[in-house]
């Protein structure tokens, strides 16, 4: 992962659980449906917590 604003500097997450990965205070969390497939993902940082995303099925993404 990049951040913006570090554009040269990798942030390399650590498996926590499954879907649960870790750098330092910042966590990612893949979001899945019942039927198993990633349907987005939400990030949470000290200062923003629990921001989503969502996988899109528009056609221009």
């Amino acid at each position: 992962m990049r951040l913006d604003n570090q554009p040269d500097t990798a942030v390399t997450l650590q498996p926590v659980t499954r879907d649960l990965y870790q750098a330092g205070r910042m966590t990612v969390r893949f979001l899945r449906n019942a039927a198993g497939p990633v349907l987005g993902f939400r990030s949470s940082t000290p200062v923003v917590r629990h921001l989503q995303f969502r996988r899109s099925n528009r056609p221009d993404g």
